[in-house]
């Protein structure tokens, strides 16, 4: 499923938000750190920025200059996810649903990834 950008989205800088969950683990319930996991917005976050939830103090501000790169990158795991109105609430949503497993929610990310030609 392809999302509905067309623009270019940057890459990460630090680390794709699949490999943050490959390395660190996978959540749910909350953003998470390098301790025990991270959620999928957690991750997101982190690929942008290399920063988890404990190393920002606490506190999650969206990183200057990538709020489109971030928002875009969810729409594409949303789709890749097949949630009908793709947001980072929704995305929130589907990570936390009872019963949802690390290789779903990493196996729609690396989907997304692919779509947007940062894996082969």
């Amino acid at each position: 499923m392809r999302t509905e950008f067309t623009d270019t989205i940057r890459k990460p800088e630090y680390i794709l938000p699949s490999e943050v969950l490959k390395e660190y683990g996978w959540i749910q319930a909350e953003y998470g750190d390098k301790c025990q996991g991270l959620c999928v917005m957690g991750a997101i976050y982190f690929s942008y920025e290399g920063k988890d939830m404990r190393e920002r103090g606490g506190e999650w501000v969206r990183p200057v200059g990538q709020f489109d790169d971030i928002l875009k990158l969810t729409h594409a795991i949303a789709s890749q996810a097949e949630l009908l109105y793709p947001s980072s609430d929704t995305l929130v949503s589907w990570n936390d649903t009872e019963g949802r497993t690390a290789e779903e929610v990493i196996d729609a990310v690396e989907a997304a990834e692919k779509e947007l030609g940062w894996r082969s």
